[in-house]
């Protein structure tokens, strides 16, 4: 088995959620960032 201690489980853990606050921290802001499909189709969707 993989995980054997708790312990273990906790290390594991507490990697997950660094890991998941690295990449959140590092991600660009929602504002600087055009979503996916915002380029001249997604302009003209909003004129209309």
């Amino acid at each position: 088995m993989l995980f054997t201690t708790p312990e273990q489980f906790i290390v594991l853990a507490a990697v997950l959620l660094g890991g998941w606050l690295l990449g959140y921290v590092s991600a660009p802001s929602p504002k600087k960032v055009e979503a996916p499909g915002a380029g001249a189709i997604g302009k003209l969707h909003r004129l209309s």
